[in-house]
């Protein structure tokens, strides 16, 4: 019998890293020390943020299952990952909301 092993490709080790920055974000969010500047509403961008998760982690996985991942739906995952990063990355900075404006600084004490 042979056990076929799975190359940890790099979109994979992309997805990896993608998932620890925004669980990051996360934990520093419900600690107080990241602010999307929404009061309240700070905690709709963080279930955003986790349903956007699982849904490109399902999209990537489904993908590699149909097809090699550098087809069309895998880069579409890809880029999608990217753009969504830099958006939560732009919203705890320069675009935060009225209850805390940005100052410049992005952890709070």
């Amino acid at each position: 019998m042979e056990t076929s092993k799975r190359k940890i490709t790099s979109p994979f080790l992309y997805l990896m890293f993608w998932n620890s920055f925004l669980t990051t974000i996360i934990i520093l969010s419900w600690s107080g020390k990241i602010r999307f500047g929404l009061g309240l509403a700070d905690a709709l961008i963080d279930a955003l943020i986790v349903a956007v998760m699982i849904v490109v982690d399902l999209a990537y996985f489904l993908s590699t299952r149909t097809s090699s991942i550098m087809s069309g739906k895998g880069k579409q995952v890809i880029w999608f990952s990217i753009a969504f990063a830099v958006w939560v990355a732009l919203k705890m900075t320069i675009l935060r909301g009225g209850e805390s404006s940005w100052d410049g600084q992005i952890f709070f004490n």
